[in-house]
């Protein structure tokens, strides 16, 4: 009997700043590629895309759906799900109309607690754990929190209100206020974990710099260890940077610089609230979720 043929498959996380496309052949990687868009920037609780940012993530569509044909998946096959910005984004269906359209993709704006499910299921795999696990994806516009004590019991699930770019917007470079609002939230919330798991582009590129990555490198990053005492590192030394050395310090992506010191400051009462003293990288999450769903 002959084996079945491996399909090629892939997906686009349509995140509030990043917009991400990973083209998978079983469980081989061909394409993992960010582009910083910020298609969430200045929407506050609810408003329209700047226009130059709707052009910028309408092109990484037509980019990504020309990639993705390359490699053998047609536009109507790419499974595209967009979370926080689009929720907020008072224009994101007329937009995504538009890309159907033209592209022939479809993006579906999806739930906080879908967001959350999903990015469970990518976040976890090819990681040896100790239960339970508390994931945390800190995106641009919200954070996803899911506690499990298994792979498949997840006992806790929700999607909070603030993001590394939100956290920006509203307080600037105020720090401690960032820190009081994530802890008066997570103060009524029952996290406690053994392992604290991180995915996103504000968690692995605090990877990136611990390991002076010069290019990307996911494997290099999946399942590295980011205490807490170098995330409180790594917020002092943004904040204190000016924009020019914090685009040169987050060189693998320049425009994350002004949002990663608040976004370490999120992960960091994350894991107070945990008792947790580290992070554990994950290169996985919502995509990877997409594409194992």
């Amino acid at each position: 009997m002959e084996p079945a043929p491996v399909v090629v498959r892939a997906a686009i996380d349509v995140g509030s700043n990043s917009l991400l496309l990973t083209v998978m052949e079983g469980d081989r990687v061909l394409h993992d590629e960010a582009r910083i868009v910020g298609l969430g920037k200045g929407l506050g609780a609810a408003g329209p895309m700047e226009p130059a940012r709707r052009a910028h993530g309408f092109q990484v569509f037509r980019d990504y759906v020309a990639r993705a044909r390359e490699l053998g998946v047609r536009p109507e096959h790419i499974r595209a799900a967009a979370t926080s910005g689009a929720r907020r984004a008072t224009d994101a269906e007329a937009f995504f109309a538009d890309v159907r359209a033209e592209l022939g993709l479809t993006v579906a704006t999806i739930s906080g607690e879908e967001e959350a499910r999903l990015s469970w299921a990518g976040a976890l795999t090819r990681l040896t754990l100790a239960w339970p696990v508390l994931l945390v994806d800190l995106g641009g516009g919200s954070t996803e929190l899911v506690l499990g004590d298994a792979p498949d019991a997840i006992r806790h699930r929700s999607s909070r209100e603030y993001g590394a770019v939100r956290m920006h917007e509203t307080h600037g470079t105020d720090l401690a206020a960032i820190a009081r609002q994530v802890d008066a939230d997570l103060a009524q919330q029952h996290l406690r974990a053994t392992t604290v798991v991180a995915v996103a582009g504000t968690a692995t590129m605090f990877g990136a710099l611990e390991l002076d990555l010069r290019t990307w490198n996911g494997a290099a990053i999946h399942g590295f260890r980011l205490s807490r005492e170098r995330l409180q590192h790594w917020s002092a030394r943004f904040s204190t940077a000016t924009p020019e050395e914090q685009a040169q310090l987050a060189h693998l992506a320049p425009p994350r610089g002004p949002y990663l010191a608040g976004g370490a400051v999120v992960l960091d009462r994350v894991l107070a609230a945990a008792g947790v003293s580290e992070l554990t990288l994950s290169n996985g999450g919502l995509r990877f979720g997409l594409l194992a769903t």
